[in-house]
């Protein structure tokens, strides 16, 4: 009898044709492919990252930039460069990040304690915006204005420059600079401004709990500014990503997907929702933080889980837009984005492996070139991270299923379909363990782990009971997990 290894659905009963564990793996279209550990490609910052950013510039090149609670960094070939203002370090609050935005030829960084900060791509420091805009914890870009949010003293207040001109923040109906005010139907009152999306024309304003449409008119009232989707919000304020049309972020209830800037979707109700919120750690809500990868057109979200001592994220979720699909993973990060790649000459590919043949991926791959986007972390040793390694032990847990109707099954075998044409049975290899139980009422108990066998890629067992489950451990490199073969006898009805 086949069982797929199906959807990761946590909050679902377990006797479901799903999955109650997916970790260390990402979603496919069929079954799971690994998850690749990260690979440190930098040196450390001075402290943890509270923010990170990449542009590229007209002529290709590409700037990297990560924020602390003191200081903005460059990184360029693998080195971090302290960029700070020459006025003297910042002095960013434990719960706060730097948010970013590229406008022309300029990085923006905004905080909520520190003035606007503006750097050209290649520049030596950061500096004070010119034109004395509000200190602000949001930053977007819409229709070629600078937007900011949850201005200081104004945490439910926005502000926009003057039109092509981020230096010019005078209200002034000419040069359309202005601010407003967000006064929210919502149940509960709109809250502080937690984020804000860009776009050529219009974008989203993210409050506590409501959702706000910023659409350019032109004067005299140059943005209509309306609410749409109130008691929706922005429950965690670094969880907001944006991938062209798509939106993702975690409301105060859940996962959320807003299409268009007008469309949402509940993506993890019945699915992640309770199993999430049970695990996160809530005093460290500002911890979590969200990413996008175009490439993989999957989102990533880094979490305390409730295990960690110091609130650092130990834990990462994962959803895959394009087959509405979740999975899960375990790593120690400070901060995930998506940039631009840099690019990576062969003297910086020394750093990888100790010769070319044993690159992970191999050479020819696009994570070495300087096109396209990559997913991005800072680990908990203050180093860029990309997701480049080895595939991480992963274990796939299937649901339980009974395997004849109102009868006992006796397994006598199970045959993971897991695709790994290195296995040697030591440092590349695939475990299982079978759970039974009778009755529901029981408590689940699994067998030991056991080996394949190398020729016929069986796992033996004498297991007997009601409700099986099978659990897939692997170790090593593996490309593909489609689910198990088992092999049963009825052993009774009752």
């Amino acid at each position: 009898m086949f069982v797929e290894f199906g959807e990761y659905l946590p909050d679902q009963p377990t006797i479901t044709n799903s999955m109650v564990v997916a970790n260390n793996v990402l979603p496919n279209a069929k079954g799971y492919k690994p998850f690749p550990s990260a690979t440190q490609v930098s040196d450390a910052v001075d402290a943890r990252a509270r923010g990170a950013f990449a542009a590229k510039a007209d002529d290709g090149a590409v700037y990297s930039y990560v924020g602390t609670g003191t200081k903005l960094h460059e990184l360029d070939n693998m080195t971090h460069s302290d960029i700070t203002n020459v006025g003297g370090d910042y002095t960013l609050a434990s719960e706060h990040s730097w948010k970013f935005a590229k406008f022309g030829n300029r990085v923006i960084a905004v905080a909520p304690t520190e003035n606007p900060q503006s750097i050209s791509l290649g520049g030596a420091n950061f500096a004070d915006l010119a034109g004395s805009p509000p200190k602000a914890k949001n930053i977007a870009i819409i229709n070629n204005f600078l937007v900011l949010g949850n201005l200081e003293n104004d945490p439910n207040k926005v502000r926009w420059s003057a039109i092509n001109n981020p230096e010019s923040w005078t209200i002034d109906a000419d040069t359309q600079a202005d601010e407003q005010e967000l006064i929210s139907d919502s149940t509960y009152g709109g809250g502080a401004v937690r984020g804000i999306t860009s776009g050529d024309i219009a974008g989203n304003i993210f409050q506590e709990f409501t959702i706000w449409r910023m659409q350019y008119v032109g004067s005299p009232l140059i943005f209509d500014i309306k609410e749409i989707l109130p008691n929706y919000g922005l429950g965690y304020e670094n969880s907001l990503t944006q991938e062209g049309r798509l939106v993702h972020f975690i409301g105060n209830d859940g996962f959320y997907q807003l299409i268009d800037g007008t469309q949402i979707r509940p993506i993890g109700e019945n699915k992640v929702n309770a199993y999430f919120l049970n695990r996160v750690q809530e005093t460290s809500r500002h911890r979590v933080v969200g990413a996008s990868d175009p490439l993989s057109q999957k989102v990533f979200w880094i979490y305390p889980s409730t295990a960690s001592v110091d609130g650092t994220p130990d834990s990462i979720i994962v959803y895959d837009w394009a087959n509405d699909k979740w999975s899960t993973a375990q790593d120690s990060l400070d901060w995930i984005y998506a940039a631009p790649r840099e690019g990576y000459n062969l003297d910086d590919l020394d750093s990888f492996a100790a010769n070319l043949d044993a690159l992970t991926p191999n050479l020819d791959a696009d994570t070495w070139k300087s096109r396209g986007v990559a997913l991005s972390a800072y680990d908990e040793t203050f180093k860029k991270v990309i997701f480049t390694g080895s595939s991480l032990p992963a274990t796939l847990t299937t649901g339980e299923v009974q395997l004849y109707e109102n009868s006992r099954a006796h397994v006598k075998s199970v045959t993971p379909l897991v695709d790994m044409p290195s296995y040697d049975g030591t440092t590349n290899r695939v475990r299982v363990a079978v759970s039974t139980r009778d009755i529901q009422q029981e408590s689940k108990i699994f067998s030991t782990a056991q080996d394949i066998h190398t020729r016929t890629g069986k796992a033996n067992f004498r297991e007997d009971g009601r409700y099986h489950s099978m659990s897939v451990t692997t170790e090593g490199e593996w490309s593909t997990a489609l689910g198990v073969n088992v092999e049963t006898v009825k052993s009774g009805v009752q």
